[in-house]
């Protein structure tokens, strides 16, 4: 598991707002993006751990905490590619 995730503080702000926002649409096209496939009961589950929770992906404790969950709903595999697009895209 990779270390913290460095950016910008403004830039945090709005990626954290956007993951406490997240619906299942927007997880099921991100999936798509790194060639993977959700369900859509998948997506509402996975939707729902973080909808509303304020989980801080740039915090590594309560990211592997929150792939852990969505290994659990998905598989590990989904959880190492989106642990992998975290840090494509956020760092």
């Amino acid at each position: 598991m990779k270390g913290a995730i460095q950016m910008n503080p403004l830039k945090q702000k709005m990626v954290l707002k956007k993951l406490n926002q997240i619906q299942p649409e927007d997880l099921m096209k991100y999936a798509k993006e790194i060639d993977e496939t959700l369900t859509p009961d998948q997506a509402q589950k996975a939707a729902s751990l973080v909808n509303g929770k304020n989980i801080n992906i740039f915090n590594p404790n309560e990211r592997l905490e929150l792939l852990k969950k969505i290994s659990q709903i998905t598989n590990p595999q989904v959880a190492r590619k989106l642990n992998e697009l975290f840090f494509t895209y956020l760092s």
